[in-house]
C-alpha cells in the first residue's frame, strides 16, 4: 500500500525540481518513505515505535502547511490542504495499517469531523475578533477628468454602500488599471465620486535623443503630494533595447543578437515612495519607435485626508489584506511628445 504514494511523492518532487525549487525539502517525506518501506520488506514484525518516529519528522514538516496555506494564502488554498493531507496520510501508512478497529476509529472521526463543522457554521458570523475585510479607493482619472469610488469586494457591506450604493456598476466600465493583488483581479464595483482638488504628479523630460539607430529617453516624475506608491505600466506594445529605474536595470531578457525584448500592457514597476522621493525612468528604443506609459499614483489616506469625511468601519470590519485599500489613486497617461524639458 505504501507504493503508491511514493510514487506520487516522487512525481510531485520532480515538479518542484523543475518548477519551484525552494519546496526541495518536499523531498523529506520521500526519504522517510522509503526508509519504512526498507523497514517493512525487512522485517516481519516491525518496530512500531520507530516507524512512529520516522512518520512523526514528516508530521511536523506538513501539518503547519495543512494549517496554515488557508491562512496566508485564501480559502481556496483548501484544495492543497486536503492535498497535503491525502499525501501525508500516504506517508503514515506503514503506521496506521497496523492499527485495530479502523472502522471504529473511521466513525470517530466522522463524528469528530462533524462537531467541527457544527462550531465553524456557529461561529462564522463576524465580530471584533473575527473581522469582516472590505475595500475602498477614490479613483482619479485625470485624462478624461473622472472620479470613482472603487472596491475589491465581491458583496458589498453596509460601509461599502454609502459610497458605492446599493446598485453599483461593474468597474471596467470604468476603470482599466487596477493596482496588483495576490488575488489577481481588478477592482470589482465602481461608481462615480465627487470632485476633489488633488494635486497631479509633474514630470520632467531629461534626454531624448537618436544614437545609433535608437532613441534613448530619460525623464522624472516628481509627486505633488504624499504619496506612498507609484506603479508604470505601458500604455502600448514597445520593444525595449534596455530600460530603468532610478538607476536599476529592468532584466530583459535580449538573445545574443541584443534584439530588444517585447513588453505588453504589463505593470513596468511598482515603486514605493519614501520621504517624498521622485521616479527616474531611463529607457531605449528604436528611433522610430513611439513609447506611451501610464502611471497610478498612490497614496494611503483616504481616511484621514482633509478632503474627505469617510466614516469609520464598524468594530468588526477591517481593512482588507494584500490589496491597496483606503488609498486615493491618480492616473495619467504619459506621452513623451508633451513633457516639459529640464
Amino acid at each position: 500500500m505504501l507504493i503508491a504514494p511514493l510514487i506520487f511523492w516522487i512525481l510531485i518532487n520532480i515538479g518542484v525540481a523543475i518548477y519551484l525549487k525552494g519546496a526541495a525539502f518536499f523531498i523529506i517525506p520521500v526519504f522517510l518513505g522509503l526508509l519504512s518501506l526498507w523497514i517493512l520488506i525487512r522485517k516481519d514484525r516491525p518496530n512500531l515505535i520507530l516507524l512512529t518516529i520516522i512518520g512523526s519528522i514528516a508530521i511536523f514538516i506538513f501539518a503547519p502547511l495543512v494549517q496554515f496555506f488557508p491562512v496566508g494564502l485564501g480559502l481556496k488554498m483548501l484544495v492543497g490542504s486536503c492535498l497535503f493531507t491525502a499525501l501525508l496520510f500516504g506517508i503514515l501508512l506503514p503506521v496506521i495499517g497496523f492499527y485495530k478497529l479502523k472502522k471504529v476509529l473511521a466513525m470517530l472521526f466522522v463524528i469528530v469531523a462533524s462537531l467541527f463543522f457544527i462550531k465553524a457554521h456557529l461561529s462564522s458570523n463576524f465580530s471584533p475578533n473575527r473581522q469582516k475585510p472590505n475595500s475602498l479607493v477614490y479613483y482619479h482619472d485625470a485624462d478624461n477628468n473622472k472620479n470613482y469610488w472603487a472596491t475589491y469586494d465581491q458583496e458589498l457591506d453596509d460601509w461599502t454602500k454609502e459610497y458605492l450604493g446599493d446598485s453599483p456598476e461593474p468597474a471596467s466600465s470604468y476603470i482599466s488599471y487596477a493596482s496588483g493583488s495576490k488575488y489577481a483581479k481588478g477592482y470589482k464595483f465602481a461608481n462615480v465620486a465627487p470632485n476633489k482638488n488633488i494635486p497631479i504628479f509633474k514630470t520632467v523630460l531629461h534626454k531624448d535623443t537618436v544614437i545609433n539607430q535608437y532613441k534613448e529617453v530619460s525623464f522624472t516624475i516628481f509627486p505633488q503630494r504624499a504619496v506612498n506608491q507609484i506603479s508604470l505600466y505601458t500604455a502600448d506594445e514597445a520593444n525595449f533595447k534596455s530600460l530603468s529605474f532610478n538607476g536599476q536595470f529592468f532584466p530583459l531578457n535580449n538573445n545574443l543578437t541584443n534584439a530588444a525584448q517585447k513588453i505588453k500592457s504589463k505593470e513596468l514597476v511598482r515603486y514605493y515612495v519614501s520621504d517624498k522621493d521622485s521616479l527616474v525612468v531611463s529607457y531605449e528604443v528604436s528611433k522610430n519607435q513611439k513609447v506611451s506609459f501610464t502611471v497610478l499614483e498612490y497614496s494611503y489616506d483616504l481616511l484621514n485626508h482633509p478632503q474627505f469625511t469617510i466614516n469609520k468601519r464598524a468594530d468588526y470590519m477591517m481593512p482588507k489584506p494584500f490589496i491597496v485599500t483606503d488609498a486615493i489613486i491618480v492616473k495619467k497617461e504619459l506621452n513623451m511628445e508633451g513633457l516639459i524639458t529640464f
